[in-house]
């Protein structure tokens, strides 16, 4: 249901939807990243459909190979707001059942839809009382940010993000955050709700 636009770095081969990257040696504690952009097929309605997208490590002389593997799923939505709020893994059923040990991650997307640059911007996230704070783990972002936990709100802060309206730069106006956070243990069970508001600071330029 994708089609491939960019990577970077660029795969050192391709074979039908199936994108290869090669790394001779890898230094203990060393970090790479790939960026794959993607977009769904034109001309077919997907919106609501489940996807999924495998990423495979191959390690010479490695024997821990469960660990070697990451799936990331979701569902296709369309472009009615600019601000999308997913969590990873989705659960189970139409209730989205995961066992309480697992590591929620959270991904938030925000856009500059406005006429203008947005100079700063600030994401509150309201964490539920179910989600364990000392677990919480900052993964990344779009552009350098800084955040802060006040009672259960996370705050996130773009300073001078510079964010273009996406009239004059589409892509260049979309910005991101990922953290992860795990629920607390509950012997019955529980559900977790999270939202998170995002506030564009503008300044008019005379």
């Amino acid at each position: 249901m994708f089609q491939y636009i960019n990577a970077t770095p660029l795969p050192d081969s391709v074979s039908g939807n199936t994108f290869f990257w090669k790394w001779d040696s890898i230094n203990p504690g060393s970090k790479y990243y790939i960026n794959i952009e993607t977009q769904c097929m034109a001309g077919v309605n997907q919106l609501g459909l489940p996807f999924s997208h495998t990423c495979f490590f191959d390690v010479v002389d490695d024997y821990d190979t469960p660990n070697n593997y990451d799936i990331r799923n979701g569902i296709i939505t369309g472009a009615f707001d600019p601000n999308i709020k997913s969590v990873e893994p989705i659960g189970l059923d139409e209730q989205h059942y995961i066992p309480e040990t697992t590591r929620l991650e959270y991904y938030v997307e925000f856009q500059n839809t406005g006429t203008d640059t947005a100079f700063n911007i600030m994401i509150n996230d309201e964490l539920d009382a179910d989600l364990d704070i000392t677990t919480l783990k900052f993964m990344g972002s779009s552009h350098p940010c800084s955040y802060s936990l006040l009672d259960r709100t996370l705050q996130f802060h773009f300073k001078n993000i510079l964010l273009p309206d996406s009239n004059k730069n589409y892509k260049k106006s979309i910005g991101y955050l990922v953290y992860s956070i795990k629920p607390r243990p509950s012997p019955k069970g529980t559900k977790i709700t999270n939202t998170a508001s995002i506030f564009l600071i503008l300044i008019r330029r005379s």
